[in-house]
């Protein structure tokens, strides 16, 4: 069976702030509101059938918690190839395992994340068949 490598780098993906972000091209962030990008788990190589967990971690750099559930809640939003035109359908959205919605693949996984702390992003896949 073919082996079909996938490298997915959230580090290309912007964060779509649950506050006022449409779809379309990158928008000044809403105040209060910063990222910076820390780190990812290690890239999955994954053949058909194959499922995987991917986690990206960006730290807070704003001035506002970020609270799950809340009006405040950040989500890891999905981009187009472009990195610019984000809260876009997935162009591997057959590969979505519970992602938070069509277009976004997780919220923080911790539940308040106050400006100086990181976060954790963290959202399964499935390689179809």
């Amino acid at each position: 069976m073919r082996r079909i490598t996938t490298a997915i780098t959230a580090a290309a993906l912007a964060l779509s702030i649950a506050l006022g972000l449409n779809a379309g091209t990158a928008q000044a962030l809403t105040p209060g509101y910063d990222s910076a990008y820390q780190f990812e788990s290690a890239f999955l190589s994954l053949k058909p059938a194959d499922s995987g967990t991917f986690s990206v971690f960006f730290a807070n750099t704003g001035s506002t918690s970020w609270v799950a559930g809340a009006s405040s809640q950040v989500n890891l939003g999905i981009c187009a190839a472009d990195k610019v035109t984000c809260n876009v359908t997935s162009a591997q959205a057959s590969w979505a395992v519970n992602w938070l919605s069509s277009t976004a693949y997780a919220t923080h996984t911790k539940s308040v994340v106050a400006p100086g702390d990181f976060s954790a992003f963290t959202y399964n896949v499935k390689v179809p068949t």
